[in-house]
């Protein structure tokens, strides 16, 4: 009986499935076949295919005077662009929707400090617009310079949605900031 299986009091000798299973071994020479290992197509990135996964997720999305893909999720607005030599990075940018208030600023920042310290994503940062508005912004990038699949650019878009609007949650609460959204519903 192994370790574990007598920490947690399972007992699988009565088991002729189970109890042998210790015995079983795998060469250390036998490489893992593809059947057992499926390997993805991996693609290069580029605004085309995240298009066509928006698009399967049927999201909606808009392409800027730029040429620059973005979109809104909540009280954020991200937007999807890439960096590097050869465009291999994707950049998932965002600002939150509603202003920091001014007499809030010192300890905002500090808040910020907090999270990058805290946090792995996103990279939190704040700007000050010509206005003297202060905003919240994020962003999260990764490298594809191998290329991707279509399932780990969704798992890295999932993760900076998920990530940046907890982060604009966190920041909306802290500070007693009312979403604009609500605001827009009462008018």
């Amino acid at each position: 009986m192994g370790f574990f299986s007598r920490l947690l009091g399972h007992d699988h000798e009565d088991d002729p499935d189970l109890s042998s299973a210790h015995d079983a071994t795998v060469p250390a020479t036998q490489a893992p076949t593809s059947e057992l290992l499926p390997t993805p197509t991996l693609e290069p990135i580029s605004q085309e295919r995240l298009i066509t996964l928006f698009d399967k997720e049927e999201w909606h999305y808009e392409i800027d005077a730029d040429g620059d893909l973005g979109g809104r999720w909540d009280n954020g607005i991200f937007y999807f662009l890439f960096a590097g030599n050869e465009k291999e990075i994707l950049h998932i940018s965002s600002r939150m929707r509603e202003e920091i208030p001014e007499e809030c600023a010192d300890d905002f920042k500090v808040f910020i400090e907090d999270w990058n310290r805290d946090k792995i994503w996103p990279k939190a940062y704040y700007v000050y617009t010509d206005g003297g508005q202060l905003h919240l912004h994020a962003e999260v990038n990764v490298d594809y310079e191998q290329g991707a699949s279509d399932s780990q650019i969704m798992q890295h878009i999932h993760c900076a949605l998920g990530t940046t609007l907890s982060l604009y949650s966190a920041t909306m609460e802290r500070f007693n900031i009312p979403s604009l959204d609500a605001e827009e519903n009462d008018k």
